[in-house]
């Protein structure tokens, strides 16, 4: 982990494993500017929701709550196995999301 004070810009990089309640986001690498409150994960980035959907992006940027979440391509996994890709989403909680060239597998 590198800080850059002048920036307020945190850097982790290898294994990053970040928990939020039971939600958690795993990366090669987290960069999380603080005064935006937004983190970039990139490289392998797997997001596993609360209702145990799992998501894996190339790169994806999420707020600090965990809220809002934009990812490059994605591919999500529902619990009874099924996935759903998309070029892009754009994910607003208890909103909504938008997929972009999305297919549903079974």
């Amino acid at each position: 982990v590198t800080v850059n004070r002048d920036d307020n810009i945190l850097t982790a990089t290898g294994n990053v494993v970040i928990v939020r309640g039971i939600e958690r986001l795993t990366a090669d690498k987290v960069i999380y500017n603080q005064l935006t409150d937004k983190a970039n994960a990139i490289g392998n980035v797997i997001y596993l929701t609360a209702d145990g959907i799992e998501h894996r992006a190339d790169e994806m940027v999420l707020d600090e709550n965990f809220t809002h979440a934009i990812a490059n391509p994605i591919i999500s996994q529902f619990s009874d196995g099924t996935r759903f890709s998309a070029n892009s989403a754009d994910h607003r909680a208890d909103i909504r999301t938008v997929f972009n060239r999305s297919r549903f597998f079974t």
